[in-house]
């Protein structure tokens, strides 16, 4: 006999997979709000407040997200593709001139930084759960 808490209902599933969707959409977004907000400058200095404010709060936004991520599915893989999503967008930016220019220099340490902060707190926080595996519940039982 099968239990809805081992075969979700069609619903659910569509559900769960829509928000995981959006929840890779949210991390490519992040992506692109990095790579613009990354490399402030007033004239020809960088703005180095303004470097460390948006790779802190990439990272704190990337871990929502995995967290997120991982409310929805039990398999770390599936967590992380939010994550995943967001270093794509990071990689295409460091790599990729525009217009001759790359978003992510490397001459300063800005895009190292972004990746550190960015990628950090939530690839430590999947790592965690890929080896103790999801959080489970714990059931209380009456002694005696």
């Amino acid at each position: 006999m099968s239990t809805s808490a081992q075969h979700p209902a069609p619903v659910d599933r569509w559900v769960d997979r829509t928000m995981l969707a959006l929840l890779i959409a949210d991390g490519v977004a992040v992506g692109l709000l990095a790579a613009f907000f990354l490399p402030w400058t007033v004239g020809p200095t960088p703005v180095v407040l303004g470097t460390v404010v948006t790779a802190v709060t990439t990272g704190i936004v990337n871990l929502l997200l995995a967290r997120a991520a991982a409310a929805r599915t039990t398999r770390t893989a599936v967590a992380a593709l939010p994550l995943a999503a967001w270093l794509l967008v990071y990689l295409i930016f460091a790599t990729v001139s525009v217009g001759g220019n790359v978003m992510f220099p490397g001459g300063d340490g800005r895009g190292g930084l972004l990746l550190v902060l960015g990628a950090g707190p939530a690839g430590f926080w999947l790592l965690g759960r890929a080896v103790n595996g999801p959080a489970r519940a714990t059931v209380h039982t009456r002694a005696g």
